[in-house]
């Protein structure tokens, strides 16, 4: 998640912005019945808008971030509207308003973008756009239609290959049927012998052509019965697609919880998340990080992915300037997962715009994924071609995205003031 800080304040929060402080009398004087740490978030989160920073953190004891939460849970508050990360190994609260639109607008078009990839690849996507699963069923057909007539092709050929091997042992029976004809006139019993021999040798020859033809028309059957079993298995992958797609669901910014190595719970709202129904941990999760430096997204990512021993196998990052709306990284993580353990974690980085605002131009470029980093480790050993489903959201998209998110963002300001 993002973060909008500069260094610490003496009255208690740790970070927030240049912005204006908010005004000493808040619209909510409950000074008296909450604990002064308490108070001073209160008194953040029912500021002004306008002098509110979209991000801050405060020091908060667990004591008195369990009293924040019943706040939260009062749906009639401000609270059912921000978005935290707690640590209470640390005793820090992160918090974000909802103000930051330009934040939000570009965490939901992402979100949606990735939902209706997932949608082309299950059997309710739209006929214009056929998902890989589709294809694979519609190239399916034509394999079975072909595995049945190389089937009866073979079949053909061997029948033919079984008269030229009669055809020959015809032919050898004549040949030595010449041969003892050269008993009956001794002057040219040589001269028929050879002839006789000659022709045995031809049909024995004919037989061996009938042989090997028999032998084609074998493999030409079995081809036909792989091309049959390649039409059902890929029958079979499309229907694995479609029902592995249909159980990925959008978890948005829903609550999440873990320990740390050091057996500490954390708490945080991740900026979008999707997992598999049934289960209580995401297995993606997206942070757009609005003045996050990559270190911070890095640290998050690895906490996210190391604390859950790799159950979150993948976070996307997107670091972008706020104040310029100019650069854009773009940095996916993911767990690294033997037979047994998580041993690691990778990642890979690409500028999605440069600090000039120059869009990259390799059409290669983008936020690249596969229905792997949306599976859990059980399902890639039942299904290890879920690797090779794509899942593509390309440089100039992206940057389409943060353009719009910058319009939102201007507008919401534009009204707000």
């Amino acid at each position: 998640m993002s973060s909008n800080s500069t260094s610490p304040r003496s009255d208690g929060d740790l970070s927030t912005s240049d912005k204006p402080c908010p005004p000493d009398s808040s619209p909510i004087s409950l000074t008296s019945l909450y604990h002064p740490d308490l108070q001073r978030i209160i008194d953040w989160a029912t500021s002004p808008s306008f002098a509110t920073p979209d991000w801050a953190e405060f020091r908060l004891a667990p004591l008195q971030f369990e009293e924040l939460q019943g706040l939260k849970g009062n749906r009639s508050s401000i609270w059912r509207d921000l978005k935290y990360d707690y640590s209470r190994a640390d005793q820090v609260l992160s918090l974000r308003t909802p103000t930051s639109r330009g934040h939000e607008s570009l965490v939901l078009q992402l979100a949606v973008k990735i939902r209706d990839l997932l949608a082309q690849n299950s059997s309710d996507a739209a006929p214009y756009k056929p998902g890989v699963n589709r294809r694979l069923a519609d190239d399916s057909r034509p394999f079975s239609d072909h595995s049945q007539d190389f089937s009866r092709l073979g079949q053909e050929v061997f029948q033919t290959g079984q008269s030229v091997v009669d055809c020959g042992e015809d032919l050898v029976k004549t040949g030595e049927v010449i041969v003892s004809l050269g008993e009956i006139s001794p002057c040219f019993r040589q001269t028929i012998a050879d002839y006789g021999e000659w022709i045995a040798d031809y049909g024995r020859r004919v037989a061996a052509d009938g042989q090997r033809m028999q032998g084609d028309g074998r493999r030409v059957e079995e081809g036909a019965y792989r091309m049959a079993d390649a039409s059902r298995r890929m029958g079979e992958t499309a229907q694995s697609i479609d029902e592995y797609c249909q159980r990925v669901v959008d978890l948005e910014s829903a609550t999440i919880s873990y320990r740390t190595e050091n057996g500490e719970r954390v708490q945080r709202d991740p900026d979008a998340q999707f997992g598999l129904e049934g289960r209580s941990k995401p297995t993606l999760i997206i942070e757009v990080a609005w003045s996050q430096s990559k270190k911070d997204l890095e640290r998050m990512a690895l906490e996210y992915i190391k604390c859950t021993q790799g159950e979150i196998r993948a976070v996307v990052g997107l670091d972008v300037d706020y104040a310029q709306w100019k650069s854009a990284r773009l940095t996916v993580w993911r767990a690294v997962v033997n037979d047994k353990e998580l041993v690691g974690v990778s990642s890979e980085s690409m500028v999605i715009r440069s600090e000039r605002g120059v869009e990259n131009p390799d059409p290669k470029a983008g936020l690249r994924l596969s229905l792997a980093d949306f599976a859990t480790h059980e399902d890639l050993k039942q299904c290890p071609f879920l690797e090779m489903i794509p899942i593509f959201i390309g440089a100039k998209e992206i940057c389409a995205m943060i353009d719009q998110a910058e319009q939102d963002n201007r507008a919401w300001k534009a009204t707000a003031e």
